[in-house]
């Protein structure tokens, strides 16, 4: 966070947009199938889900704490295989 607020800081007031990168293919490992999470409990995917929920939602209260104006851009790219993968069970 430090070094966000020093970014922020270091830009002034001449930016109007954060673009806040979520990752690539980290999640499907770059397989067509999917990735590191199948044949995982479900628990387990979904805390790693829950916590880059949670950890990405810290960045952006962080960043909207120190300038309340700013639009954050969180793109992303993975598409997670959810037909051979049921988070629920």
């Amino acid at each position: 966070l430090q070094q966000i607020t020093n970014i922020i800081n270091a830009a002034g007031p001449d930016i109007d947009f954060v673009y806040l990168s979520t990752g690539g293919n980290d999640f499907l490992a770059g397989l067509l199938a999917g990735g590191w999470y199948r044949g995982k409990p479900a628990n387990e995917v979904f805390n790693l889900f829950e916590s880059v929920r949670a950890n990405t939602q810290t960045v952006v209260n962080h960043i909207l704490s120190l300038r309340p104006d700013l639009q954050i851009v969180i793109p992303s790219y993975d598409y997670i295989n959810l037909w051979d993968f049921d988070i629920t069970s």
